[in-house]
């Protein structure tokens, strides 16, 4: 009786893909911990794949100078939100990655923008391995584009979409989703590192020889990164995010990586009754149902390259007792840096905060991360205009804060400021308290909104709340 063959077993890296003879708690390619996964070894047939995807086409050298320069091609994708975060459309050949947690609308943003491509005549190759062809017919119905020309087939095997797309050459592929298909060559499940790695290669040659341009969407995990290796995000083009809140129906678009396009653009789309409808203007949106004539809240910027203005809502509020450790919750915004806006002002302006209670609460689902600063000011406003109990604003005024606040006090400069302050005078701001760094590049180029330079947090209060504060 003949022995059975033995497979050999080796631990890949979910963040790096290094290949490790054995477990172990540490990975040696990037340092990450409990990283590892046991995976089986590529052998024969797995090879030869993967020696024809890294050799696929014969190369030499070229001088830079002798390379002749091409225009990037573009083309519109339907919806502007989402050419924005493209750099200005859909580039032809380009590999394209859109990841995000289940029920965020990402299969439904692509269904659109597929359904657009067939009506301008565009071949579009729907590839699912997550939903059957009746399935996605369902979903298309519900979308109201159930009767588009383009082409739906439901597979796990790459090899179908493979020989699909040589028989007869689509112009738009989507590959829904990258953790379902799999290359029969690798011997390991799909959604492994060997079978992600393995199936972006493949993909990435139909891109970039083929001409095909193509989106991948990813399944994310706990952490909010897509599932598996972290080379599949360093193997495509581009790197789309799509994020929500579950109870708001905003989404925005984020963009992690843009070979062809600036890395700091964000989309704003929200949840309609037939898929994903765009917001060209999201601070209109987002500020419609404000109430001005309540303390506590304040308007600032928290993008850095498309201005985007939200309201910022905080409730400083006495305890019943002497608390030792007060309560300090956030929604939408870094408790940590809360916390520490708080410190500062009752530093810096001698309002007792120690013992209080503060709540703080962006307003429309969309976070403030903690490496947009330009909010510290307009949060540190709004904690002195809650626990004064005195309005920011009047019905008859708007106020933007925009400047990242030092431990001292200070009010440093941001970037862009120009451009934030000009979108808030589009959106019919009376005033703006902004770092007097900024002032002078800015004053000469606004005309109805009034500008209130700064240099610290104390003189920010005494010029908002001039009887309130010495």
């Amino acid at each position: 009786m003949a022995k059975a063959k033995k497979t050999k077993s080796i631990f890949a890296c979910k963040e790096c893909g290094w290949e490790h003879p054995k477990w172990q708690g540490k990975c040696n390619g990037c340092s990450a911990w409990n990283s590892l996964v046991e995976e089986v070894e590529m052998t024969g047939k797995a090879q030869e794949a993967n020696s024809a995807v890294i050799s696929s086409k014969p190369s030499k050298l070229r001088k830079l100078k002798d390379i002749e320069q091409e225009n990037v091609r573009r083309f519109p994708s339907g919806y502007g939100e989402l050419d924005r975060v493209l750099g200005g459309g859909i580039v032809e050949g380009s590999l394209v990655l859109m990841g995000g947690e289940p029920g965020q609308g990402k299969s439904t943003l692509l269904m659109q923008a597929s359904t657009y491509q067939a009506k301008q005549g565009k071949k579009v190759y729907y590839c699912t391995g997550e939903e059957s062809e009746f399935q996605t017919k369902l979903r298309a119905v519900r979308l109201n584009t159930g009767d588009s020309d383009m082409h739906v087939m439901h597979t796990r095997n790459i090899e179908d979409i493979e020989h699909q797309c040589e028989k007869d050459k689509p112009d738009f592929l989507i590959v829904d989703s990258i953790q379902t298909v799999g290359d029969p060559t690798v011997a390991s499940i799909p959604g492994s590192v060997s079978q992600i790695r393995a199936v972006t290669g493949r993909l990435m040659i139909l891109a970039k020889e083929k001409g095909i341009t193509t989106f991948v969407i990813g399944q994310v995990t706990k952490e909010g990164e897509v599932a598996g290796p972290r080379q599949l995000e360093h193997m495509v083009d581009t790197v789309l995010y799509l994020e929500g809140d579950d109870y708001t129906e905003l989404k925005q678009i984020r963009v992690e990586k843009n070979r062809f396009g600036s890395e700091m653009e964000m989309g704003i789309f929200r949840m309609g009754e037939y898929g994903l409808i765009e917001v060209p203007n999201p601070s209109e949106y987002l500020l419609a149902n404000r109430v001005k004539s309540e303390s506590g809240s304040s308007i600032v910027s928290i993008t850095d390259n498309r201005p985007l203005l939200v309201e910022i809502q905080c409730m400083v509020a006495p305890p019943n007792d002497k608390n030792p450790n007060p309560r300090r919750a956030t929604e939408g915004y870094s408790r940590n840096r809360m916390s520490m806006m708080a410190t500062v002002l009752e530093k810096r302006s001698g309002y007792p905060l120690t013992h209080n209670d503060i709540y703080v609460n962006v307003v429309g689902g969309i976070p403030i991360k903690d490496k947009q600063r330009s909010a510290d000011l307009g949060l540190a406003v709004a904690m002195f205009s809650s626990g004064k109990d005195i309005p920011i604003d009047t019905e008859d005024t708007q106020t933007l804060f925009l400047g990242e606040l030092g431990l001292t006090g200070e009010v440093r400069g941001v970037p862009d400021a120009e451009r934030v302050v000009k979108e808030a005078e589009r959106t019919g701001f009376t005033d703006c308290f902004l770092p007097k760094v900024n002032y002078n590049s800015i004053k000469g180029r606004v005309k109805t909104i009034r500008l209130h330079p700064v240099s610290t947090l104390r003189e920010a209060l005494q010029k908002k709340f001039p009887n309130s504060i010495k």
